[in-house]
């Protein structure tokens, strides 16, 4: 694992890109989640700023099979920036991205007390955009709906909620045609 982050550091996008794509499997292993520490949620982060569609789609599948670990969840949670590198990732034009960053601010906003924090990171406008308008799958709007309702325990942050729309897009997701939804 060591190796292959610092490698992210490299200067050349194509070694940045293939270790996007290694780490992403090596993700999916749970066994090797106990060997990422913060530096190396760090260096993975940064993998957003190459301008590349599929190192991004790799990136929130990495981020969102670590972010299901409780202690990288709260790890991620520590990182300055991580938010706003979800925020911007969700909105590019692409569904398998908004699906994995959907899942990913779903996993992050279970932990206890950020609530406030992701409520002012603007998270609710985003996701009411990614839920209503951007994305037609069934599983990224039900990641939108569980994020929206763990916010929920900000209870002084309801106001603002409201005033961004939260009530409007819930009764709109309410139409869906599917019953988890509705319920």
């Amino acid at each position: 694992l060591s190796p292959i982050l610092r490698l992210t550091e490299s200067n050349h996008t194509s070694t940045k890109i293939k270790c996007a794509s290694i780490l992403s499997r090596l993700s999916i292993m749970p066994r090797s989640h106990a060997d990422f520490k913060l530096d190396d949620l760090y260096r993975l982060l940064q993998l957003y700023l190459v301008d590349d569609l599929p190192t991004w789609q790799r990136l929130a599948i990495a981020l969102s099979n670590l972010s299901q670990n409780l202690r990288l969840r709260d790890m991620l949670l520590s990182l300055e920036g991580t938010l706003s590198v979800l925020l911007k990732m969700i909105s590019r034009p692409d569904e398998q991205l908004r699906r994995g960053c959907a899942a990913i601010l779903c996993n992050l906003s279970s932990a206890e007390g950020v609530e406030r924090r992701f409520v002012d990171a603007a998270v609710v406008p985003t996701l009411l955009v990614t839920a209503l308008l951007a994305s037609g799958e069934l599983t990224c709007k039900k990641s939108c709906l569980y994020t929206f309702m763990n916010l929920m325990n900000a209870e002084d942050r309801h106001p603002r909620m409201v005033k961004e729309g939260l009530l409007w897009g819930l009764s709109t997701l309410a139409m869906e045609k599917d019953e988890e939804i509705v319920r």
